[in-house]
């Protein structure tokens, strides 16, 4: 019988950085006012929680963004049921006018806590994503469930 080995919290977030700079951060960089990516990220577990620390690591402090209907779930310390969804819209500036009515969005809240512990940008230094914003559509969200039922495929 072998023993199970638990990954360690330092071990995800090389991984996760790694992840970022390889997959995502290419993405975003092709991304202009003008244009857009859709980006779905599907993880489980502990994982998810430094996915969001390292993520949030990219932005400065007054990246953040917060929508009406977000307030559900815990942006600063987010926790996922089995198949809730973090939905974030990510881009260059600040949330469009649009976004800011349809959303009811409250602008420049609190950083996630994992900012508030990490040390200061060092001298001359800033976070690679300064200058763009991180509104904050929904935590923890199950609506996609709601138009199914129990062994009921949805075929939409």
């Amino acid at each position: 019988m072998s023993a199970m080995r638990v990954e360690s919290i330092a071990s995800m977030k090389m991984r996760i950085n790694g992840f970022l700079r390889d997959q995502i951060l290419p993405l975003m960089a092709d991304c202009t006012t003008s244009s857009h990516a859709v980006i779905g990220v599907v993880a489980h577990g502990m994982i998810l929680q430094v996915l969001w620390s390292c993520l949030s690591d990219l932005f400065g402090s007054q990246s953040f963004h917060l929508a009406r209907n977000a307030i559900t779930g815990d942006y600063m310390h987010p926790v996922w049921s089995n198949t809730g969804v973090m939905e974030l819209d990510i881009r260059p500036g600040g949330p469009p006018l649009e976004m800011l009515l349809a959303n009811a969005v409250q602008m420049n809240v609190e950083p996630p806590w994992i900012m508030k512990t990490k040390p200061p940008t060092p001298l001359g230094g800033s976070p690679p994503l300064m200058g763009w914003s991180v509104t904050i559509l929904a935590v923890n969200s199950t609506q996609h469930l709601e138009r199914m039922e129990c062994g009921e495929l949805d075929n939409t």
